[in-house]
């Protein structure tokens, strides 16, 4: 019984990260709205070039792909094929897509980061 509570409890409080909504509307001198699980919703209610949508730094993401600047996608779902920023942001469906460079992202997305071996 006792494990059946914390199970609910558990499914009830739910993961911080996965509740943490996905797009952000950031800009000069404010602090990042994360209130936005899609990217229509965010580019619509940011204003350029005061505020612009960008991706939450504590979403988290399914990478695929391994060049450094990556289109992610509503479904959280970052295609990293491009070179450079210029070409991310000429993507076909740049009005669905936020680009992100993933060398600004935190460590936590390297598969070998506890691997002391490789540096």
């Amino acid at each position: 019984m006792r494990a059946a509570i914390f199970t609910l409890i558990f499914l009830i409080i739910g993961d911080g990260v996965a509740a943490a909504a996905s797009f952000c509307i950031v800009g000069m001198g404010i602090s990042p709205q994360c209130i936005y699980e899609d990217i229509a919703s965010c580019t619509g209610a940011s204003s350029p070039p005061n505020t612009f949508c960008g991706v939450n730094p504590e979403a988290r993401l399914y990478y695929y792909g391994s060049s450094r600047f990556c289109a992610v996608q509503s479904s959280r779902i970052a295609q990293c094929v491009f070179n450079d920023i210029s070409q991310c942001y000429g993507a076909v469906f740049q009005d669905q897509v936020v680009c992100l460079d993933r060398e600004e992202r935190s460590d936590n997305i390297n598969p070998f980061r506890y691997d002391k071996r490789i540096e």
